[in-house]
């Protein structure tokens, strides 16, 4: 490959990296109806114009990174499956990971909140399906070690692992009731109460 194509090949990824992390960036500090494409490309440093050569609309480029953000999400949930043989276990190190980027990666996590609670963008049903297959194979792991309350659903293990930790964590962005570390650790007590035997 040519010298310079290569590197106006990974200069215009690192543009579209920055295309992302704009939207993601404006999303957070405007919400989702007020990232627009103008405040979008202005985050990123690029011309409307540039931003329109990748993505065809707002909306596209928005599905591409909540894509993108519940691939790793989802991927995490399955790496735990593949490497844990405690529903337990996945759970501890689940939530603690959400913990975690909630400090190191606020935007991820904050991205998710906003998607979790807007309702004019719909899930794509690849995902849930995904979703929703890895949330049954937890709660199996947990039936068959004999860890899992009776009756325990995937819906409820999905509220328990992710709906509530993700709404602590949008409280402890706005500053709200004071949610803390000590705080969180109450929330995983709750999604152990609620899920686990033990």
């Amino acid at each position: 490959m040519n010298e310079y194509l290569f590197i106006f090949m990974k200069h215009e990824s690192d543009k579209i990296e920055l295309i992302k992390m704009g939207a993601v960036a404006a999303v957070c500090k405007y919400g989702i109806a007020g990232a627009s494409v103008s405040r979008i490309a202005s985050m990123a440093g690029v011309s409307d114009g540039y931003l329109y050569r990748h993505y065809k609309s707002k909306e596209e480029l928005l599905y591409a990174i909540l894509d993108n953000t519940l691939n790793v999400v989802t991927d995490k949930i399955a790496d735990l499956l593949g490497n844990c043989s405690d529903a337990r276990e996945i759970a501890d190190y689940f939530l603690d990971f959400l913990y975690e980027n909630s400090e190191k990666d606020s935007n991820m996590i904050k991205f998710l909140i906003i998607f979790q609670n807007d309702f004019t963008i719909e899930v794509k049903r690849e995902f849930n399906d995904r979703i929703t297959h890895l949330c049954k194979e937890i709660v199996a792991l947990g039936c068959s070690k004999g860890v899992m309350r009776s009756g325990v659903s995937h819906v409820e293990l999905y509220l328990a692992l992710v709906t509530v930790p993700l709404q602590f964590l949008s409280l402890k962005y706005t500053g709200l009731l004071y949610a803390n570390e000590i705080e969180y650790q109450k929330i995983k007590d709750y999604a152990y109460n609620s899920l686990f035997l033990i």
